[in-house]
């Protein structure tokens, strides 16, 4: 049982990261030109480095949801492999960043510091 269940976390974050990735990605022009892009708007990205969602929604999409999806393929061939470890450790890295880092203000969930 457990391997069904970490081959349907795997698929369901890597689709998941894939369809937040294109999302994020595709914002990038209408977030320039001021306007708001399926929920996004430029004020969540103003306690963090980037300016739009093109970077952070490139590694979402590349990293997280392509690597996901080929880890999640690898498990189907019945290949053992560290990469769902690894992409398990990349989406903890990930949401801590955006959890300390920029106290997730940034990321319209909320301020965890008094300072925003």
């Amino acid at each position: 049982m457990g391997k069904w269940l970490l081959l349907f976390i795997a698929l369901f974050v890597g689709l998941g990261a894939c369809a937040g990735g294109m999302i994020a990605w595709l914002s990038w022009q209408p977030l320039e030109n001021g306007d708001t892009y399926m929920g996004l708007s430029r004020t969540m990205l103003r306690h963090t480095p980037f300016s739009t969602f093109l970077v952070p929604g490139i590694f979402l999409f590349l990293v997280l949801g392509l690597g996901n999806l080929s880890a999640a393929l690898l498990m189907i061939r019945k290949k053992d492999s560290y990469l769902s470890m690894c992409m398990g450790g990349c989406l903890v890295a990930w949401l801590l960043g955006f959890s300390f880092k920029w106290g997730c203000c940034g990321a319209g969930m909320g301020c965890m510091s008094s300072s925003c």
